[in-house]
């Protein structure tokens, strides 16, 4: 674990499937299609597109940390 240098909260890394390290937070969701869809990082390492509430499950997964950030915006790169 580690801790966001923006917002002080617990953070996780982990690996993307592309091998990328992702920032996210510590607690695993189980993900389900359907309704108001949010991004998570399913434990695998893949992006997945669902929601908490139920339907059909999709994967287990963690919330990026940069949706969740109040302070995301100061680590954004510009192109």
């Amino acid at each position: 674990m580690s801790v966001c240098r923006g917002c002080g909260k617990q953070i996780i890394w982990m690996r993307t499937a592309e091998g990328k390290a992702m920032p996210c937070d510590p607690e695993v969701h189980k993900v389900y299609a359907g309704g108001k869809k949010e991004s998570f990082l399913s434990l695998n390492g893949h992006m997945v597109r669902g929601n908490t509430e139920g339907g059909e499950y999709i994967a287990d997964g963690r919330v990026p940390h940069w949706a969740t950030c109040p302070k995301a915006k100061q680590f954004k790169r510009k192109r």
